[in-house]
């Protein structure tokens, strides 16, 4: 089979920038396609196109919950719950697709005070870190700080987002500086959300 120098190309380029975005959700991946005038068409054995962005904003308790092997996190910081609301981010996102979780009623080191939540679809993920900086960080006394960094894609089955329980893999960060030297790697780590 021939394959049009324009989709190779586009194939090239994904596999080039895995360490920048999820291709594998992508619709133009190592499967045959073929093109008519003016349009792409699916064959079998792709992927559906994404549906509509499932509706992701209201409010929430989240509880993160270091992994139980994080030895070196005191114990008090092992479990940490919040209030928070998911309201629409980014200004330039497409309507429905870029979020923001604010943290309500806790101290946050200004600048890190809430997680960035992007809609695919039926796709949300909610990435804790920018380049392994973490977007939230709680200043739990006057010498301590916590924070999580890591991504939680999770597959929503409705129209909108409810309550759910999954594991991940990232890092518990603690220390006594808004820089959170420390860390706690596991994919252990546990996030609980349960919408109010």
């Amino acid at each position: 089979m021939t394959r049009k120098r324009g989709v190779a190309t586009a194939v090239i380029l994904c596999a080039q920038t895995v360490a920048l975005a999820d291709c594998s959700r992508s619709s133009v991946g190592p499967s045959e396609i073929t093109e008519s005038p003016g349009e792409l068409q699916q064959l079998p054995g792709e992927p559906p196109p994404l549906g509509p962005p499932v509706s992701v904003a209201g409010d929430y308790t989240l509880t993160f919950i270091a992994d139980s092997a994080c030895v070196g996190i005191p114990i008090d910081l092992r479990t940490r719950t919040y209030d928070a609301t998911i309201v629409p981010g980014h200004p330039l996102a497409t309507p429905g697709t870029g979020f923001s979780v604010r943290i309500n009623g806790v101290s946050a080191v200004p600048g890190l005070d809430g997680i960035a939540v992007d809609v695919s679809g039926n796709v949300v993920t909610f990435q804790l870190d920018a380049d392994g900086w973490p977007h939230f960080v709680e200043q739990v006394t006057p010498d301590w700080y916590f924070a999580f960094d890591g991504r939680i894609v999770i597959d929503v089955p409705s129209a909108s987002l409810s309550s759910f329980s999954t594991s991940f893999y990232g890092g518990a960060l603690y220390g006594h500086s808004p820089t959170v030297s420390q860390r706690c790697e596991s994919r252990n780590h546990q996030l609980v959300v349960t919408r109010r």
